[in-house]
């Protein structure tokens, strides 16, 4: 009866290891270990008949068989071995974070700045009536650095014909008065008693409006300009980006940011156009 006992809670154990996770296999196989070197020993030997005895000897492999699930479903567990939907996912994850990086924003904003620009300055050039915008943008050297005339003062209208500039400092009205004597326009200021520059307006002529049409070029060209320094600033970082690419990609992302800057380049040409036609419509 002891011996059927013993057999009952061996293979009672046997089936607690197969369906255990991680400590219930450890617990499991010590709990066999224990067991198995009890009947090993001499006092329980000679009460067992020799079929017995033989029967738990061949029990003893699954001692091994129990550690080594084990340490199978424990190496599970602990994430040494993942599913294969998990490890296609961290696959797909790395080759994700390997594909290189090119952001177009930042340089299709420096872009947008100069059309913006180019569309704000040609709206000051206007013929009939005096307007500020017509002066207010020309660049003035002052202090070593160069700022719009609106920057340096107050631009009015005092009559449709004249415009007045009225300084923030008055040491600048030199600076300020060559900077519009210099510009396309060759206009020729004067300085009044109280401090102001006044700028007299010549009447609309076929000269008057060839000034304003090259004006018009002057400003496209710095735009043009701007957007070609962003182009190659976007260029340098493509470059950069596809270090390690393929050539076929590179030259793919190249291709379509030349696409955004010929883009850019368009609209320049399109307000020059029309501002151009605008202006050749009062030559008599």
């Amino acid at each position: 009866m002891a011996t059927t006992t013993r057999l009952l809670q061996v293979r009672s154990l046997l089936l607690l290891a197969r369906s255990a996770q991680v400590r219930g296999w450890c617990a499991a196989n010590q709990a066999l270990s224990g067991s198995l070197s009890c009947w090993n020993t001499g006092s329980h030997t000679s009460s067992i008949s020799q079929p017995h005895q033989q029967h738990l000897l061949l029990l003893s492999p699954f001692q091994g068989f129990a550690a080594h699930y084990a340490k199978v479903k424990g190496g599970r567990k602990s994430g040494k071995h993942k599913p294969a939907e998990e490890s296609e996912d961290d696959d797909a994850a790395a080759a994700e974070a390997q594909q290189p990086e090119f952001d177009p924003i930042p340089y299709r904003r420096l872009m947008e700045q100069a059309v913006e620009h180019l569309t704000l300055e040609l709206s000051g050039v206007r013929t009939g009536r005096a307007n500020p915008g017509l002066i207010e943008n020309i660049l003035v050297d002052a202090h070593g650095e160069h700022m719009p005339v609106k920057a340096c003062g107050t631009v009015t209208v005092r009559n449709p014909q004249l415009l007045a500039v009225t300084l923030y400092d008055a040491e600048l009205a030199g600076a300020v008065a060559r900077a519009i004597r210099n510009s396309p326009l060759s206009l020729n200021p004067s300085s009044s008693e109280g401090g102001e520059l006044l700028v007299q307006l010549p009447r609309v002529t076929k000269d008057t409006i060839d000034r304003m049409i090259k004006l018009v070029s002057v400003e496209a060209e710095g735009a043009q300009q701007s957007i070609r320094r962003a182009r190659q600033k976007g260029m340098d970082a493509i470059k950069k980006a596809f270090k390690s690419a393929s050539a076929d990609e590179k030259k793919r992302t190249e291709k379509e940011f030349q696409k955004l800057h010929d883009q850019f380049v368009a609209d320049v040409e399109r307000l020059t156009k029309a501002k151009d036609a605008e202006l050749r419509e009062h030559v008599s």
